[in-house]
């Protein structure tokens, strides 16, 4: 899968350069030596930044779910389910199901 290389995400990866690390990386979510997270660390870092923000019941996966949702309500199922890389259009609903609403804009 190829991502188009968008001015916002553009944006996002020289945000990230700008990070401290005392090693570059190729991998864009790194520790501060430029080696990719163990699953641990990154369960650390993702429980500490919950506790930054003040939010307790939310997953990593969540960012997932919700950007598929998006995909769907602005492309179709059909965008969503090549936004997530699915072979099959049903795994794709599985994500957005629970999670899709629908957005009314008030008559005033």
């Amino acid at each position: 899968m190829v991502f188009s290389y968008t001015p916002r995400l553009r944006a996002v990866l020289n945000r990230s350069k700008k990070l401290r690390r005392r090693a570059s990386s190729m991998y864009l979510f790194a520790t501060r030596n430029g080696t990719p997270h163990t699953t641990g660390g990154f369960n650390s870092a993702w429980r500490r930044l919950k506790v930054k923000v003040g939010l307790s019941d939310i997953h990593f996966h969540d960012i997932r779910a919700k950007a598929l949702t998006d995909a769907k309500r602005k492309g179709g199922s059909d965008y969503a389910q090549a936004l997530g890389n699915h072979a099959s259009v049903d795994t794709t609903e599985n994500y957005i199901k629970t999670r899709e609403v629908n957005i009314v804009e008030p008559l005033y």
